[in-house]
């Protein structure tokens, strides 16, 4: 095996190129998300189930912070309750958010046959399989994740030709099964759910096949991961699309000089077929990488109540290999955190704003039914005096008997 101080080097090769990627992902999200998937969130908040569930769920959350100042020693408790409650909220988003798009899917599903027919390339998937993940899409809300074969060069070697596709689909689709499952087997409420096709693309595709994708599945949320390996270097590449997008995101990254690295494995002693597989499993890796990096990021931005976890934060024993640098996935974790802390923060300023109306609305609900109570009082006031108006104008006659007032 190499010394650290080889793959070490490796690794940096890696990190500087996967660094930027990660940056351009986080920005590309942000500003995807940010302009589009917020109509959609927004359109789950106007819904009037969702708008109750929130204000029970501040009143819960009232009734735990009141808990809290009086019975310190239950404040863990509260917290586990106030997160679990908000989690409950996110199930309820979520949904929404699936019957808020049933309907676009439905038509998408009715249109799917002129689609087809505008371009050829479509004859090279499976019609099933394309209608399978739309009618699946209305069923559940979920993020759909499909991994092009890499197309390799010929130039490169025998190994990458028989070995690298199935690497990618067995490796990648048995990393999200297990990490983002979309039926947990405890059958609760998957926070995170992906679902992943390694064999959908028939060939290898690049940005063009990706934009005419789209136009099938614009419906549904999905993340495109597809590669080209040449004689010397690889390059990664990512496209995506949230619901209400009008069109798709394309995030190249920089090229890997895979065969730098291999040199430098060999120049350490490491015999070719090994530096071979490091280099394959280098590759997998990093799809495995974005694949997390990607859906961490998509259901941390759609997350109207802040409780979602990044999965990758427990990750980090996954991509725990000599040769793989960890200062990546530490990147990469740390923007995870930054998002997060944003979407708490925006999170907070919403629950302080609607905690603002809520009180509003309870201060003119007490004027009203004050309001209400003093017009009660006034109504029975003056019933009162009609009332008595009348006993006066019964009793007025015999108050003017002249034979009584005279006294006779």
């Amino acid at each position: 095996m190499a010394d650290p101080i080889t793959l070490a080097a490796v690794s940096k090769l890696l990190c500087d190129v996967a660094r930027s990627a990660g940056e351009g992902l986080a920005t590309g999200f942000v500003n995807s998300l940010t302009n589009n998937s917020s109509s959609i969130v927004q359109q789950t908040k106007e819904q009037a189930e969702w708008i109750q569930a929130q204000s029970g769920y501040l009143k819960r959350r009232e009734e735990r912070e009141k808990l809290a100042l009086g019975f310190q020693y239950q404040e863990l408790q509260l917290q586990q309750q106030d997160l679990e409650d908000r989690r409950e909220l996110a199930r309820l988003q979520r949904e929404l958010m699936r019957e808020l798009h049933a309907k676009t899917i439905e038509v998408k599903l009715t249109e799917i046959q002129t689609i087809w027919d505008l371009e050829n390339w479509f004859s090279k998937l499976s019609r099933q399989e394309t209608e399978d993940i739309l009618r699946k899409g209305q069923q559940q809300y979920r993020l759909l994740v499909l991994a092009s074969p890499p197309k390799i060069s010929r130039s490169c070697p025998e190994s990458f030709h028989d070995e690298l596709e199935t690497d990618i689909q067995n490796d990648v689709k048995e990393f999200l099964h297990q990490y983002y499952p979309l039926n947990p087997q405890t059958g609760n409420f998957s926070p995170c759910p992906v679902k992943f096709y390694g064999d959908y693309f028939k060939e290898p595709i690049f940005d063009t096949q990706v934009e005419q994708l789209y136009k099938l599945l614009a419906p549904v949320p999905t993340v495109v991961l597809y590669s080209q390996v040449r004689d010397y270097k690889v390059n990664f590449h990512v496209g995506y699309w949230e619901l209400c997008d009008d069109k798709v995101s394309l995030l190249p990254m920089q090229a890997w000089n895979w065969k730098q690295a291999w040199q430098k494995l060999k120049e350490a002693g490491v015999d070719n077929d090994e530096s071979l597989l490091i280099i394959r499993q280098i590759i997998v890796m990093v799809h495995k990488l974005l694949a997390a990096f990607t859906a961490d990021l998509y259901y941390l931005y759609i997350d109207a109540t802040a409780s979602y976890e990044p999965r990758l934060f427990q990750l980090k024993g996954e991509f725990d290999q000599e040769w793989f640098p960890q200062e990546l996935v530490r990147d990469y974790i740390e923007m995870l955190r930054e998002v997060q802390q944003q979407q708490r923060e925006v999170y907070e300023a919403e629950l302080e704003r609607l905690t603002r109306i809520e009180r509003l609305r309870e201060v003119q609900q007490r004027q009203r039914q004050e309001e209400e109570e003093r017009k009660r009082k006034r109504r029975e006031e003056e019933e009162k005096r009609k009332r008595k108006r009348r006993e006066e104008e019964e009793d007025w006659p015999i108050q003017m008997d002249p034979q009584w007032w005279s006294g006779e």
